[in-house]
């Protein structure tokens, strides 16, 4: 959209849910976004020209939450898995497989507990019945 408001055009549309924790790259040419899809959070950029696509930057079974991103491209956000639920991480958002552990605030309630193993589950939504005659 231009300055008057006007010109608007959608700019990611069909996504299995809403962006949230949206950012501006530091160098303005699009937004890092933060999308839930099947059981986890990663963080996305989608770029400002037109023919952009959304790009996944983070991967992983866990959630990211409360992502900033500095100046200089470091990103610090919340990671939590069903082993480590609530650990303070830090990466390059450049090169997010080289996240690293700052702060793991749970390992003291969690040290010597076992946990039990991860399982998907889903439901079936229910067919539409069919009319009957006469109804």
């Amino acid at each position: 959209m231009d300055a008057a408001g006007g010109g608007k055009r959608v700019w990611a549309g069909n996504l299995p849910s809403s962006p949230g924790e949206i950012v501006w790259a530091t160098d303005g040419s699009g937004v890092y976004y933060s999308m839930e899809e099947k059981g986890e959070a990663n963080t996305y950029f989608m770029a400002l020209a037109p023919s952009s696509e959304p790009k996944r930057v983070t991967t992983g079974a866990h959630t990211l939450t409360a992502v900033t991103i500095s100046r200089s491209g470091q990103a610090v956000a919340v990671r939590s898995t069903f082993r480590q639920p609530g650990v303070l991480v830090t990466f390059p958002i450049a090169r997010p497989a080289e996240m690293k552990t700052l702060v793991d605030v749970n390992a003291d309630v969690l040290a010597g507990v076992t946990l039990a193993d991860a399982r998907s589950c889903g439901s079936r939504r229910p067919t539409a019945s069919k009319p009957r005659a006469g109804s």
